[in-house]
């Protein structure tokens, strides 16, 4: 069995393009087809950059999830990771894990303004 840092760095490093031949933003058949009463004939989940969701079973789907159903052992996928990048595997999971997310800032001149005033020169400047 797998320990769960382990799944984690394979959810982060691997890519989900290994499994699909579809870019990210696609809808594609769900990979629990059985959890379907029909056996998901239209595809009926999107494509994220790492992970799958499902929209009539309301799942997502990880790296390791996938694997797991395509009979895909985890062992042999963090070997290749370890493989791939050697010494270097925890720095390039620990960098692909902090990078920082795009953040919105609004500048807030201090002026005596009411909220209201403010809100609408705002949004009416957008």
């Amino acid at each position: 069995m797998i320990d769960r840092k382990k799944k984690d760095i394979i959810n982060t490093l691997v890519p989900i393009s290994i499994f699909y031949k579809t870019r990210v933003g696609k809808n594609i058949r769900c990979p629990d087809v059985s959890a379907h009463k029909h056996g998901d004939k239209s595809p009926s989940a999107h494509i994220y950059e790492n992970k799958i969701f499902c929209f009539k079973c309301r799942r997502y789907f990880n790296v390791s999830d996938i694997a797991v159903y395509n009979h895909i052992s985890l062992d042999k996928l963090y070997e290749k990771l370890v493989e791939k990048y050697g010494s270097n595997l925890e720095i390039e999971y620990l960098k692909r894990r902090e990078e920082p997310e795009e953040e919105i800032k609004i500048e807030v001149k201090k002026e005596n303004k009411s909220f209201i005033d403010f809100t609408k020169e705002y949004f009416n400047s957008l």
